[in-house]
């Protein structure tokens, strides 16, 4: 009400209707300053051609994203600086999204190691995206909207092993703002959902590990086992 009284005073003879969609804007903005929105986007680099030739390649998902081709505009100017499994972060890209972060997620055809059992390109996304949501984590996210970037379910897992904090002996107000994580675009739920159940699974083993000894007791360790879905 303030907003459209200073508006008003300062323009007298504006339109109502130019008004309403100021206000409209204004409240928008507010919303999602409040909330802290952003988005996390997948890059590869370009195998065929000069590792330092700063040439990426977005995720199927990322390509996507309204601004996809700003973010390609903006990361060819690193020069062969950015990394795999390092981040950048890029503010006001898009309306919706004020916070971005672009991880480097090596090259596209990551190889497996069978005889190790390792699934490079899988462990690459994972460190990722890990590496992705601490540094939105750290200007101030508290939603983060997570691209798959062709694993769904190492995406998921990356995300929420690298959001756990054992915060319980800490007082309310000293602990980190909650952040919460979702897939962005509507495939792949399935695989996403499995790799949340997997590393919600491994984050209650680490907060039972991480409770000190006078705190879990056999007694309540027992109680946290039968609670257990």
């Amino acid at each position: 009400m303030l907003l459209v009284r200073a508006i008003s005073a300062a323009c007298p003879k504006s339109n109502p209707i130019v008004l309403s969609s100021l206000v409209s804007t204004h409240r928008r903005s507010l919303a999602m300053a409040a909330k802290r929105q952003a988005v996390l986007l997948g890059v590869y680099q370009d195998k065929e051609k000069d590792k330092d030739a700063g040439d990426f390649v977005l995720t199927p998902s990322a390509k996507q994203f309204a601004a996809s081709a700003k973010v390609v505009e903006l990361l060819e100017l690193t020069k062969g600086s950015f990394k795999k499994g390092e981040t950048r972060i890029f503010y006001g890209l898009n309306e919706k999204y004020p916070l971005a972060s672009v991880v480097h997620l090596g090259p596209r055809q990551a190889e497996v190691r069978e005889l190790e059992d390792c699934d490079e390109a899988a462990e690459n996304v994972r460190s990722a995206v890990a590496a992705g949501v601490r540094s939105l984590r750290g200007v101030g996210a508290t939603a983060i909207d997570v691209d798959p970037c062709a694993n769904a379910e190492a995406a998921a897992e990356g995300c929420t092993l690298a959001l756990h904090v054992f915060e319980e002996l800490k007082k309310k107000d000293s602990r980190k703002p909650p952040v919460t994580v979702s897939l962005l675009g509507g495939s792949d739920q399935d695989k996403w959902a499995r790799g949340v159940e997997k590393s919600v699974a491994q984050n209650l083993a680490r907060r039972l590990a991480e409770t000190p000894a006078n705190l879990m007791t056999p007694t309540r360790f027992a109680q946290e086992a039968y609670r257990c879905p």
